[in-house]
């Protein structure tokens, strides 16, 4: 069936994501068998699994810790698989209570670049144990927008073996110092563009059971024949997708206060060597172009018991956003993806991209660029991996480094 036919059939459906789910189902052969597998496998799922867990691999997050399980146990995970990869602080004493409770399951991980051995070793010894895994960081809060839980989200995708969720990244709130009180009242500014291409990168939960390996901080290697899906229904390969976040999301507390975001610096990256430090970016801690987010206020009132004050606060944000939105309607959206890829290039140079029936974007970020296409004359991909063979080693999408690093380091991306 084509896709016209496809729409004629769906024509009275109402509900748009349904619709266009049942379009897909009936016009993409890989999709629709790809449903029948993983339904033919739910069916016999082995029994006493619990429903949601989490695997996080932490160094030194005794502060956040407690607020970041309560959160979580509120919108419905039922375990913790925690890595403590040579902490500093008291952070097996934080999570004491939890793990007599049987939630959390904590180990001792030393050494460096452990993130991936962790998740590796997470999927391998504990995912018969779990329906779904989600892997993310203890500064990523996965927000159910629609629903008043995760779980209840998931069941929407139990056809799938895995969903990639879009991050939203917060700055520091011009916090100099840490203040008091918990992450998720304190931080409230995000990019003004939702689309920012360094929200398009993802995290994943999946079904361990139907996982190969999970090698990769933001996705995993699935058992033939399946693929992870956006909350769109549409097929992710790799660590990005373009922005979803109607349904659900994920809050990346990404520096928190500007003396956090030293300190976090300089402890480097749990899949990196301690040498191998960030830089300090301004525009990673102040946004040049923000606007204010507080949807974590009911969240925040349920924890704490101050509803009238959490939702004056969210009030408060909205009202803060006006100038701002009323500002950016005469000025042009900070950068996108789009801003660097010339269409009318790509369409002369890889017309074959339609076939994949991916917008240009998208069609880049997940294919291309691992085919060696170029996004515009003025970027040449297999020029910026051979210039800077940390990037290709990374296994990061080359467009991706050049925004969110390269230009900041005025690295060259053609000859």
């Amino acid at each position: 069936m084509n896709k016209l036919q496809a729409k004629l059939s769906t024509f009275f459906i109402k509900d748009k994501e349904k619709r266009a789910f049942i379009e897909k189902l009936i016009t993409d052969k890989f999709f629709y068998n790809n449903l029948l597998k993983t339904t033919s496998y739910n069916q016999y799922k082995e029994e006493g699994k619990v429903d949601l867990s989490i695997c996080a691999i932490m160094k030194n997050e005794a502060p956040y810790v407690k607020e970041w399980l309560d959160y979580h146990l509120l919108v419905g995970v039922k375990r913790f698989y925690i890595y403590d990869n040579e902490s500093e602080d008291n952070l097996k004493e934080k999570l004491k209570p939890y793990i007599d409770k049987g939630i959390v399951i904590y180990k001792y991980q030393p050494g460096e670049c452990q993130q991936q051995v962790a998740y590796e070793e997470c999927l391998q010894q504990h995912g018969t144990e779990t329906k779904w895994m989600a892997y993310i960081d203890t500064d990523e809060f996965i927000i159910p927008l629609k629903n008043k839980t995760i779980p209840e989200f998931l069941k929407d995708y139990t056809h799938f073996v895995a969903v990639g969720i879009n991050w939203t990244l917060y700055d520091s709130n011009d916090h100099y110092e840490k203040p008091s009180g918990g992450v998720l009242e304190n931080y409230t500014r995000v990019y003004f563009d939702e689309n920012t291409p360094r929200n398009q990168h993802i995290k994943t939960i999946c079904q361990p059971a139907l996982t190969l390996h999970f090698r990769h901080p933001h996705y995993g290697i699935y058992k033939e024949g399946y693929f992870a899906v956006n909350e769109n229904y549409e097929k992710i390969e790799g660590p990005f997708s373009i922005v979803y976040a109607k349904k659900i999301r994920i809050n990346h507390y990404y520096c928190k206060s500007f003396a956090e975001y030293k300190a976090k610096i300089s402890r480097g990256m749990a899949d990196h060597k301690k040498n191998e430090l960030r830089t300090l970016n301004q525009n990673d801690y102040i946004y040049p172009n923000y606007k204010y987010d507080y949807v974590m206020w009911k969240f925040v009132a349920t924890m704490q018991g101050h509803y009238l004050k959490e939702w004056l606060k969210y009030i408060k944000c909205k009202i803060k956003n006006i100038p701002l939105y009323i500002s950016n309607f005469y000025l042009n959206k900070e950068f996108t993806y789009n801003y660097f890829i010339d269409e009318e290039y790509y369409k002369k140079n890889y017309p074959e991209y339609i076939k994949d029936g991916m917008s240009i974007a998208q069609h880049y970020l997940n294919i291309g660029w691992k085919k060696g296409y170029n996004p515009s004359a003025k970027f040449n991909t297999k020029f910026y991996l051979d210039e800077y063979p940390d990037v290709e080693k990374s296994k990061l999408n080359p467009l991706w480094h050049y925004i969110q690093y390269g230009q900041y380091g005025n690295k060259k991306t053609h000859k």
